[in-house]
């Protein structure tokens, strides 16, 4: 049956392609439906398509959209061809089930295709994809940066020793810590969403080369009537659609948005994991939520497992952001041909970064407490009062001191009030920290 269904240039690409890795991903094969639902619908009010057989496109596309499994569409997602394959076999698929549907001769091209070219479709199919993953990633985002400003409350009192080049530095506040990193996450936001203002402006209607050679200017008009409705979003033509068929900076745009978001993520999960060091011959001051086992000789030993995926989920999207770049650089004269490569590395970029940020969120940030003795012990043990004494004493005299608290194994605030420089209550007061 599947033969049957998928037809020859399906077959084909099934042949020419192994599917080593996997086929094209569901989330670009159902934006193309929903682009062959949105033209079969222009085609009829354009008076390009007839009636009957948009009718059973529609209906044929609206129950492949609520399919339970993918076996009609098998084609590689790694292919050559710019991804014709992909776009054929969708097609195929349409016009077999929808010719059973009204007993007419469906044709895939012909019909299905009316309008269209894979250098068109495709195009638009990932915007669409890409949008729709992009939608439900900044709610895992906000949801993200609401429990780090939810930490930066809770721990807003609680005085920890700063670190700079992995050394003692200053003192600030654990609650800033936490802060920082919802802030810094929330400006990587921002960028993401510019970035994704670019996917909005499709190509669609340019068919092969981007001058809507067989596409009317009626038909163009409503596609995009058409797909904004059966979407939600706002997509509008490009102004030059030959520049949107030969480039894919759109893209790599977004794709390079996300790099830059999961550099900072990664960034604070390293932190995480050095903070959360030993538990008790390092640093130890933040405990992680212990999640699983981590060594199968040594007992109770629990490793930053969260904090570790974040990293490598970087370094994937970072693999996948070169490989998408330098597909994009290969477009051709009048086409972006590498498509298919560009399209999986960016699809499952965003998909992993969805469901690892929400995994991050639910396993490890959630339940982060502090370790209060510790914290206090490292900062009182610590020279990080030096900077703040240095406007009252001078630094000579600080940098005195703090070489006595060395070699006398002291802490500096008992060096400074053996020396009389400073009273208790006055060396307390000169070391706050502004919580705000």
């Amino acid at each position: 049956m599947a033969d049957s269904i998928q037809q020859k240039e399906t077959q084909n690409a099934i042949r020419n392609f192994p599917n080593t890795l996997h086929p094209a991903l569901p989330e670009l094969v159902n934006a193309l439906i929903m682009i062959k639902k949105a033209a079969a619908l222009a085609n009829k009010k354009a008076g390009n398509l007839e009636g009957k057989i948009a009718d059973a496109i529609v209906e044929v596309s609206d129950q492949l959209l609520n399919r339970r499994d993918d076996s009609k569409f098998q084609t590689h997602a790694i292919q050559g061809g710019a991804g014709t394959s992909i776009n054929m076999n969708v097609d195929e698929v349409i016009a077999t089930l929808a010719s059973e549907k009204v007993g007419l001769n469906v044709l895939p091209l012909d019909h299905v295709n009316l309008s269209q070219s894979t250098n068109d479709v495709n195009p638009s199919a990932l915007k669409l994809a890409l949008l729709i993953i992009h939608q439900s990633l900044l709610t895992e985002i906000d949801q993200l940066v609401s429990v780090l400003n939810e930490k930066a409350t809770k721990f807003q009192d609680v005085i920890k020793l700063g670190r700079t080049h992995l050394q003692d530095a200053v003192p600030f506040n654990q609650g800033q810590e936490f802060k920082a990193f919802a802030d810094t996450i929330s400006r990587d936001t921002q960028k993401l969403k510019a970035s994704a203002e670019y996917l909005l402006e499709l190509n669609l209607g340019g068919t092969a080369v981007g001058n809507s050679v067989n596409a009317s200017k009626e038909y163009i008009k409503q596609v995009y009537i058409e797909l904004n409705e059966l979407t939600g979003l706002d997509f509008k033509p490009a102004l030059n659609m030959i520049a949107l068929t030969s480039s894919g900076s759109d893209f790599t745009s977004y794709q390079y948005s996300l790099l830059v978001l999961f550099s900072d993520l990664s960034k604070m999960a390293t932190d995480l994991r050095v903070l959360s060091s030993g538990p008790a011959g390092g640093i130890g001051e933040i405990i992680l939520p212990r999640v699983q086992a981590g060594s199968s000789i040594m007992p109770a030993k629990v490793n930053p497992v969260m904090p570790e995926y974040i990293n490598q989920v970087f370094y994937y999207i970072a693999g996948k952001s070169q490989t998408a770049l330098q597909a994009a650089e290969a477009a051709s004269l009048q086409l972006g041909i590498m498509f298919p490569v560009l399209a999986d590395s960016l699809l499952n970029s965003a998909k992993l970064a969805h469901d690892s940020i929400r995994a991050f969120r639910e396993n490890c940030v959630s339940g982060i407490e502090l370790n209060i003795e510790r914290i206090e012990r490292n900062l009182h043990g610590s020279f990080a009062y030096a900077a703040l004494l240095t406007p009252v004493l001078g630094y000579e005299k600080v940098a005195e001191y703090v070489s006595k608290a060395i070699k006398q194994s002291k802490e500096l605030r008992t060096i400074v009030l053996e020396n009389e420089e400073l009273t208790a209550e006055e060396f307390d007061k000169l070391l706050s920290i502004d919580n705000s």
